[in-house]
């Protein structure tokens, strides 16, 4: 029998969950994310034949794979706790044209404890210095076949289609937000793709601070520009919904308005110890 050819690359990893890896109810959504787009920029290299993820358009512009969509669901990251040895198990392929789709699972104990979908694409800026610059990157391998989208690829794609031509968020609590730059941008100079999740969690605590008691089930994140160091986010979230529905935040650059990020966010109440 002739089984299908994977047209990706593959890679387990296996940690102990110390005070780096932790929140203060299990594991780190935050840590998981960043962890997630390590490996994913990581096996973007090994795709490509490279020892270290370096890249650079057909101009010779630095090239970065910058996160359009992700979505995590089935999290329990209450599960993991201090000294839990936990694995990630990731999967990355191509997705069309200078984009890839990551998938990541979650195990500890043998056990699920979360799903990432990752969808990335890759970027320049055509202005030196100014994120808002950023497009999508031109390789000449560009000129080619485009890889077919997997379905949770085009999964993602359709929703972040969906979501850029939403309605804006009405009866909102807003939360103005000032990223810094030594402690939210990356090393590319962009504002870190993992720091909106951040600024979410901290715009529902100042607003809600029953949340601490809540686990998050699902989040998902679709991505649409950046902003340079000194400006500012706006942040408009719905009004609270009940603990099994999804609540909408909106993030948008303060200097003109523009839509930069969507997150939604699912909630369950947290099982008392």
């Amino acid at each position: 029998m002739n089984l299908p050819v994977d047209p990706g690359i593959r890679l387990r990893q296996d940690y102990l969950a110390g005070m780096p890896h932790l929140a203060y109810v299990g594991l780190s959504e935050n840590w998981l994310l960043k962890e997630c787009g390590h490996l994913h920029w990581l096996l973007l290299a090994r795709l490509q034949g490279l020892d270290v993820p370096v890249f650079s358009d057909r101009e010779g512009r630095s090239a970065y794979a910058a996160f359009t969509a992700i979505h995590l669901r089935r999290l329990q990251l209450e599960r993991i706790g201090e000294n839990t040895r936990f694995e990630l198990h990731s999967h990355l392929q191509p997705a069309g044209r200078a984009r890839h789709c990551s998938e990541h699972l979650l195990l500890a104990a043998g056990l699920p404890c979360g799903e990432l979908t990752m969808l990335s694409t890759f970027v320049c800026r055509t202005r030196a210095g100014d994120n808002r610059s950023a497009t999508r990157a031109q390789f000449a391998i560009d000129e080619g076949t485009p890889a077919e989208p997997c379905q949770a690829a085009r999964a993602l794609l359709e929703a972040g289609k969906h979501w850029r031509e939403a309605e804006p968020v009405e009866q909102v609590w807003e939360q103005r937000f000032s990223p810094c730059p030594a402690l939210d941008f990356n090393g590319a100079e962009f504002l870190y793709f993992a720091q909106f999740q951040a600024t979410v969690e901290r715009a529902e605590w100042a607003l809600a601070r029953s949340n601490l008691l809540l686990h998050c089930r699902e989040r998902q994140l679709y991505f649409y520009g950046n902003l340079n160091p000194g400006d500012d986010l706006l942040l408009r979230l719905a009004p609270p919904v009940n603990v099994d529905g999804m609540q909408r935040c909106e993030i948008r650059r303060a200097s003109d308005g523009r839509k930069l990020a969507e997150v939604l966010t699912r909630r369950a109440l947290q099982v008392p110890a």
